[in-house]
């Protein structure tokens, strides 16, 4: 669970409680998607090439670790532990506004956008193509 809460961390730690939270779906409903967005597991979801860029290698953010004690690590937890409603209307993927929207964002798939997070749900990807933005 350790990835999952990391990922989380990466992509949203400046988006506040309600951004941290609609990541944390998107990577639960890809897993859970059974479209072939990815296997049936969070933390291995997070771990697919090209689709959470924070694990990427030449993304800058791959390098970051919370701090012992950091509160947006510890909210991040207990997302993982905690059930609840989908704020993310079935998000499956996201990106960040202040970066360019990659090829897979259209009108026709996007669900919401928490703070600079605009979250969509889609159905297949492109191999290559990173499926989010982390640049937290």
């Amino acid at each position: 669970m350790e990835i999952v809460q990391i990922t989380i961390w990466r992509g949203a730690r400046s988006q506040g409680e309600t951004g941290m939270l609609g990541v944390y779906w998107a990577i639960q409903n890809r897993a859970n998607s059974g479209r072939g967005l990815g296997p049936p597991y969070p933390e291995r979801v997070c771990l697919q090439a090209f689709r959470f860029s924070c694990w990427n290698s030449s993304d800058p953010p791959r390098d970051l670790y919370p701090k012992a004690g950091d509160p947006q690590y510890a909210m991040a937890a207990a997302f993982c532990a905690l059930p609840g409603a989908d704020p993310a209307g079935g998000a499956t993927a996201y990106y960040r506004t202040d970066v360019s929207a990659p090829p897979w964002a259209t009108p026709e798939n996007a669900t919401i956008q928490i703070g600079k997070l605009r979250l969509h749900r889609i159905g297949s990807l492109c191999t290559g193509t990173s499926a989010t933005e982390t640049h937290g």
